[in-house]
């Protein structure tokens, strides 16, 4: 990740959390950081440990510092997260499935990504969207 990030003039700085409280207090260090060029990345279920706490704190900074977030989880951009990036577990089940059912051996990649966005939060931090942008996403959210 470091070195996509960099290629990109990006700096990836990983943040380790594994409790509400340190979860927190990584979250009130982005009412610090450059916004510009930055995107805050939650991933392996870090929002999990208590969404109702941490969700709507980071759409306030997000909302407030034009910072973009993104999550692991379609139902965070419900709350206001900008854009989620998760497993789609359905389109998953149905391909293995199939290849159950087809009875072939052996390991198989099984893609199955699933797209959210948030179009209020993408206003509110100055992302523009053309109305064909929205398409490109399994689920929008107003």
């Amino acid at each position: 990740m470091r070195a996509l990030a960099g290629k990109r003039g990006s700096d990836f700085e990983p943040v380790a959390v594994s409790s509400l409280r340190s979860a927190a207090q990584a979250i009130e260090q982005f009412k610090t950081i450059p916004a510009t060029g930055a995107i805050v990345w939650f991933h392996k279920g870090v929002l999990g440990l208590n969404p109702d706490i941490l969700v709507p704190n980071l759409v306030r900074i997000s909302w407030a510092r034009d910072l973009p977030i993104v999550a692991d989880r379609v139902d965070y951009v419900q709350r206001g997260i900008l854009l989620a990036v998760s497993p789609d577990y359905q389109a998953f089940g149905r391909r293995a499935a199939k290849l159950s059912a087809a009875r072939e051996p052996g390991l198989i990649y099984l893609p199955a990504t699933c797209w959210a966005l948030h179009v209020r939060s993408a206003a509110l931090i100055g992302i523009e969207l053309q109305t064909d942008d929205e398409w490109r996403f399994d689920y929008v959210h107003e």
